[in-house]
């Protein structure tokens, strides 16, 4: 059994702490390993959803549309929500340099220098990054399509509305499951488990007494309401400690 000042890396060792600091093998939990397990797993589900600065991480994925196609499954790639999906390359050929779009305000921006901040003069030419960028938004704001997409985690569904008409290619901006061999050892993450293990301990020493060697018992309810306190507690303090994300979609 490994100890508790040492790096847990195994759903075992994460079950074998869990006991430990319940006071095993002083005095003999009463929790089953099948138990334990599905405690760690709850609480890894509660961790995920909660946690955006350590249960979780930024990351990014292109997702090829098809139109006519609103709903894509993207299960087994540990998404735990969906930030943002920028459409703004591919569609109706924007950011091309021959498009309609972009050559009704080729003009008007590029040659006499009419963008925002400009000089309004003959001859301007887009001299720096900045007005680049400042040029192709514009033309996304003005003639892009605009949709709205909404992942749904329990069957880890993303839907597009309204149905694209065309073929687009989106970048996809997620947040996806930080590894449980990371998230074994944060301090938040031990004292969810440890505390909705106490209180389920105290809930089966609540139906039968416990006597301890020598003399003494164990009390049930109170082991169950301190759990309870704890799990109540530790939540409370994931959630205030959890770094907000921007939930903008578009």
């Amino acid at each position: 059994m490994a100890a508790p000042y040492e790096k847990i890396s195994t759903m075992e060792e994460m079950r074998n702490y869990i006991k430990l600091m319940l006071g095993f093998p002083a005095i003999n939990v009463h929790l089953k390993n099948e138990q334990l397990y599905q405690i760690i797993y709850d609480c890894s589900q509660l961790f995920w959803r909660y946690s955006y600065d350590e249960g979780n991480y930024r990351d990014y994925a292109v997702l090829n549309v098809e139109a006519g196609e609103d709903e894509y499954v993207l299960s087994g790639q540990d998404i735990v929500n969906i930030v943002d999906f920028d459409f703004s390359f591919g569609i109706d050929g924007i950011n091309t340099m021959f498009s309609p779009t972009h050559t009704l305000l080729y003009k008007d921006w590029v040659v006499r220098g009419n963008y925002p901040g400009g000089p309004g003069t003959g001859g301007m030419t887009l001299a720096n990054w900045s007005i680049q960028m400042n040029y192709l938004e514009e033309i996304k704001n003005i003639f892009g399509k605009q949709y709205t997409v909404y992942w749904r985690p329990e069957i880890e569904t993303l839907k597009i509305m309204p149905t694209p008409k065309e073929n687009i290619t989106g970048l996809l901006i997620v947040f996806k499951k930080e590894a449980m061999t990371t998230i074994y050892n944060n301090v938040l993450f031990k004292e969810l488990c440890v505390a909705k293990a106490k209180y389920l301990w105290g809930q089966i020493l609540s139906v039968f007494n416990m006597n301890l060697p020598g003399g003494g018992t164990i009390n049930g309810p109170t082991i169950k309401q301190e759990g309870k306190d704890e799990l109540e507690k530790a939540i409370q303090k994931l959630r205030d400690e959890s770094s907000p994300i921007d939930f903008f979609m578009g």
